[in-house]
């Protein structure tokens, strides 16, 4: 394992020495662990952003399939101009598009490609919020763990303290 730019916790009697600090080791624990749910409450807010990132895609892909539809020509009627805001999303997204004045076979065309970028994006939604789930119950198992840390040496301090 190589260092990573965090000192090594080093034992020196009774004490733990980390980061140029002296811990009793319940301290040292408790401390560790407030690193760790640190960390993962990091990786949440990292996590929901990235999901609100993905809900303003959708919502966009979803106002330019209303305009979409809405500017599909009926059917025998002719061509119809292909919205500006609906072709600008999906050369933005990559999306494979017919731009210009299409036929409502073109258009059909293009809302079953728009609809399968949004089928994509939502399944990718899912995933990110397996993924948040995941977190948010690391995060909570590091603050019962904590707790427990606390009780555990609170509860032997007390036995100690009876005995006397």
């Amino acid at each position: 394992m190589t260092d990573m730019g965090v000192n090594n916790i080093v034992k020196s009697g009774d004490m733990f020495i980390m980061d140029g600090q002296s811990f009793d080791i319940e301290t040292l624990l408790v401390t560790l662990q407030m690193e760790r749910a640190n960390n993962i409450n990091s990786q949440l807010m990292d996590q929901a952003n990235e999901m609100k990132k993905k809900n303003a895609i959708l919502k966009e892909a979803q106002s330019a399939l209303a305009s979409l539809r809405a500017a599909r020509p009926a059917k025998g009627s002719g061509k119809a101009d292909v919205p500006a805001d609906a072709a600008a999303f999906a050369s933005k997204y990559g999306i494979d598009f017919n731009t210009g004045n299409k036929n409502q076979t073109e258009f059909d065309q293009n809302i079953e490609n728009l609809k399968g970028f949004i089928d994509s994006q939502n399944s990718a939604s899912q995933m990110d919020m397996i993924r948040l789930q995941n977190l948010n119950n690391k995060y909570t198992q590091s603050f019962d763990m904590m707790t427990n840390f606390i009780k555990k040496f609170s509860g032997s301090k007390d036995n100690i303290i009876r005995n006397y």
